[in-house]
C-alpha cells in the first residue's frame, strides 16, 4: 500500500468535519438578523478598550474626540462612553487567555467598543484579541472607509469576515499535494448583501459596485451575484453595478467630487487590494468589524513601512479618527460624523501646505476644526 494512503484517510476524517461544521454555521446564519445603524435617540453605550501597542496618547484622543462631538448626547444620556481598562499583554498571559472573562462581560455590556492594538501572543499561546472578539461578539463582516488624504470622497468597503480562503483549511499529501479551500454560502452571501444595501438605503447611497474577482472562484461570484441580486429588488431605488477591481482603484484615483460616497462590496477578506492602495494612493482609512448585536471600530496593526516617525503616527491618528467617523455614523450621529471628517481632511491639508509632521499641532488644528463646524 502506498505511503499516502493513511494520509488520503486522514485528510477525508478531517474534510468531512469540516463539512459538517460549516453546513451547521450556515444553517445558524438566517436566524442571526443582520447589523443596521442604530436609531437616533436609542441609549448608546461606547466602550473604549485600549492596547498594548497603540500609539502613546491615542485614546485620550479618542476620548476627546467623542466627548466633543457627543457633547449633547452625554448631557442628554442617550449616550454613555465607558472605559474598559486592563487588557495587557501580562494580565492575558496571568489569565492564560486573550481577554479575561471579566473584561469580557464588560465588553459586551456595550453596543458599540473602541478597539486599540495588542501585542499577539508568542508561539500561539492563545488566541489573538481581535480574533476573540470576532468570535465571541459573531461578528460577521469588515467595513473599511477610505479617503484620500486632499479630499473628502469617501468610499466604504464591505467584506465578509468569516467565509473566503480557510487559513487553516488546506490540506497537504507529502509533496505530491497541496489543496486550499475557499468558503461561500448562499446564506453568508444574502447576509453581506442585505447588510450593504441597509447601509446605502440608511445613508441615502443610490449605487452599489459589486467587486467582480475572477480568482475569487465561480461558486462564489454566483452565490453573491444571486444574493445582490435579490436585495436589489428588496430596496428599491438603489442601483446595482458590476465592476473589476482594478477598475475600482483608479476610478477612486480619479474621483474629484467632493464627498460622493460609494459603496463596494467585496466577496471576502482581501488585505493586499489595500495593500496596494495604500502604497500606489494617499490615503487613509477607518475600519469596522459589525455583527447583528455589536461592532468594534478600530484599526488592525498598521504597516508604514520607511514613513517618517511623524508622519507615520499622523497617518494612525488619522485612520482612528476616520474609525470614529464610521461609528458616529452606525449610531445614527450623522452630523457628527460629517464634522469630524470635514475637520480631518482640512488638518490634512493644512499639513500637506505647511509640510509640518508635528503629531501635536495636527491635534490641536483638529480639535479647534471640530469646535469651529
Amino acid at each position: 500500500m502506498p505511503a499516502y494512503e493513511n494520509e488520503i484517510k486522514a485528510l477525508l476524517a478531517r474534510f468531512e468535519v469540516l463539512l459538517r461544521t460549516q453546513i451547521e454555521r450556515s444553517l445558524r446564519i438566517g436566524g442571526q438578523g443582520i447589523w443596521q445603524i442604530l436609531p437616533a435617540g436609542d441609549k448608546i453605550k461606547i466602550g473604549l478598550l485600549p492596547g498594548d501597542e497603540d500609539l502613546p496618547g491615542l485614546f485620550a484622543i479618542v476620548d476627546v474626540v467623542l466627548r466633543t462631538l457627543l457633547s449633547d448626547e452625554i448631557q442628554k444620556g442617550t449616550a454613555e462612553l465607558i472605559n474598559i481598562s486592563g487588557l495587557h499583554y501580562e494580565s492575558r498571559l496571568t489569565a492564560g487567555k486573550s481577554i479575561p472573562n471579566e473584561l469580557l462581560a464588560q465588553i459586551k455590556q456595550c453596543n458599540v467598543i473602541v478597539k486599540g492594538i495588542w501585542r499577539e501572543p508568542e508561539n500561539g499561546s492563545f488566541a489573538s484579541v481581535d480574533a476573540v472578539l470576532q468570535k465571541e461578539l459573531a461578528l460577521y463582516a469588515k467595513l473599511t472607509s477610505v479617503r484620500l488624504s486632499n479630499r473628502e470622497t469617501e468610499w466604504l468597503f464591505f467584506q465578509d469576515l468569516i467565509e473566503g480562503v480557510l487559513p487553516s483549511g488546506g490540506m497537504n499529501i507529502q509533496d505530491l499535494l497541496a489543496i486550499d479551500f475557499v468558503l461561500s454560502t448562499p446564506a453568508g452571501a444574502e447576509r453581506l448583501a442585505k447588510t450593504v444595501f441597509s447601509y446605502a438605503k440608511a445613508r441615502g447611497i443610490k449605487q452599489i459596485l459589486f467587486a467582480v474577482d475572477e480568482n475569487s472562484g465561480q461558486r462564489t461570484i454566483e452565490n453573491y451575484a444571486a444574493a445582490c441580486l435579490l436585495a436589489a429588488k428588496e430596496y428599491d431605488g438603489i442601483e446595482l453595478q458590476w465592476m473589476d477591481r482594478a477598475s475600482i482603484e483608479s476610478t477612486l484615483c480619479r474621483q474629484t467630487e467632493q464627498r460622493a460616497g460609494q459603496i463596494v462590496l467585496l466577496p471576502y477578506k482581501q488585505k493586499e487590494f489595500f495593500l496596494r492602495m495604500q502604497n500606489d494612493l494617499e490615503i487613509y482609512m477607518g475600519q469596522a468589524a459589525i455583527g447583528a448585536s455589536w461592532a468594534v471600530f478600530g484599526l488592525d496593526a498598521p504597516s508604514f513601512g520607511s514613513a517618517k516617525p511623524d508622519r507615520t503616527r499622523i497617518s494612525v491618528c488619522s485612520g482612528m479618527l476616520q474609525s470614529l467617523a464610521l461609528l458616529l455614523d452606525c449610531i445614527g450621529a450623522h452630523h457628527a460624523a460629517d464634522r469630524l471628517c470635514s475637520a480631518v481632511c482640512c488638518s490634512l491639508e493644512h499639513r500637506q501646505e505647511s509640510d509640518s509632521g508635528d503629531l501635536v499641532s495636527y491635534i490641536e488644528g483638529l480639535l479647534k476644526r471640530i469646535e469651529e463646524m
